[in-house]
């Protein structure tokens, strides 16, 4: 199934997204990306698919986490 979304004067035709589909929007940019498990590449930066590595993988280059639904565990190395 497609959604229409309206931009400026334009309107893109969007598919559904898949069941592997992750959906990211960081604030206040308002910049949202949507990617597939698993088929992020890794950026040698946090955990794989972490929010710090898909913000780097769409050229977001600082993020701060406002609320989530569980803490964030202290950082690592290696």
């Amino acid at each position: 199934m497609s959604e229409e979304k309206t931009h400026g004067t334009g309107t893109t035709t969007v598919d559904a997204p898949g069941e592997n589909t992750v959906e990211v929007t960081f604030l206040p940019e308002g910049k949202t990306v949507t990617f597939e498990h698993g088929k992020l590449p890794y950026k040698d930066h946090g955990k794989e698919e972490s929010l710090l590595d898909v913000a780097l993988n769409y050229g977001i280059t600082s993020i701060m986490l406002a609320e989530g639904t569980a803490p964030v565990p202290p950082a690592t190395s290696g």
